[in-house]
């Protein structure tokens, strides 16, 4: 990710071998290289980039970011909802490149 205003989130994010079974979907999770951070789908309708232990503890729609929108990678999301300063915004800069593309 590039362009977020929480810049610990500007970080390369590797896609895991497993699946992440939440409620109606099963897709793939990613995390950075020191597992502090993570992108997943929340199980209904957004993808969510957030801590790497709120995945762990199933806290699906917990995290600092979000899509609201439903796309089978988080590569193909238009415009990212930054929480930040205490408001959600849109932040048109925070981009996700898939590197094998």
């Amino acid at each position: 990710m590039v362009g977020a205003l929480r810049k610990n989130y500007n970080k390369i994010y590797i896609r895991e071998n497993e699946l992440l079974n939440t409620h109606y979907h099963s897709l793939p999770y990613y995390v950075d290289n020191e597992k502090r951070y993570a992108i997943w789908f929340n199980g209904y309708d957004e993808w969510i980039i957030g801590l790497f232990s709120s995945l762990e503890e199933g806290k699906f729609t917990t995290g600092f970011f979000q899509n609201d929108e439903f796309v089978d990678c988080p590569t193909d999301t238009n415009n990212w909802q930054e929480y930040f300063d205490g408001e959600w915004n849109t932040n048109l800069n925070a981009t996700l490149t898939e590197y094998s593309k």
